[in-house]
């Protein structure tokens, strides 16, 4: 009897285990989708987006996020440009508003790297500051240091 209660027993279990299983691979399939962000702009108007996104751009651009994420913002600004092109040829405005999604992502992206930047190199920029108000920009070996600065960040 006991190696038929057993057996009784393990095939419970496989069952549990089963339901398990497939209950957590339901939920993994559904819920993929789901946290799916899939970032469009409602669209009115093309070129009020556009020009919301460069306000976007050259507001990055003041807080000196080219200089402190220079790949992800010459991306956004990429972005701008084909958003920019797509108004001239009067593209589909979903081209536009892709571009422009596109680009506010990896605007964000540049921020949040920039934003890192300034808090890990807050005395490296501090610095660069400095020499820039005290005519460094015109000294010799100024532009070499100046590509070492963009080398780190």
């Amino acid at each position: 009897m006991r190696p038929v209660k057993m057996k009784r027993i393990r095939m419970k279990k496989w069952r549990l285990a089963l339901a398990v299983f497939i209950l957590t691979v339901s939920i993994l399939v559904l819920a993929c989708p789901a946290s799916r962000q899939d970032v469009r702009p409602a669209v009115d108007n093309p070129r009020d987006l556009v020009n919301g996104f460069e306000r976007s751009v050259v507001n990055a651009r003041t807080n000196q996020v080219d200089l402190l994420a220079p790949f992800w913002f010459s991306k956004a600004e990429d972005s701008l440009a084909d958003a920019r092109k797509g108004l001239e040829e009067q593209a589909e405005i979903s081209r536009i508003a892709e571009s422009v999604s596109i680009g506010q992502s990896q605007l964000k992206k540049a921020e949040e790297i920039a934003a890192v930047a300034r808090t890990s190199m807050a005395d490296v920029i501090k610095r660069r500051e400095m020499a820039r108000k005290a005519g460094a920009a015109e000294l010799e070996g100024y532009p070499q240091a100046e590509r070492s600065f963009f080398r780190l960040t």
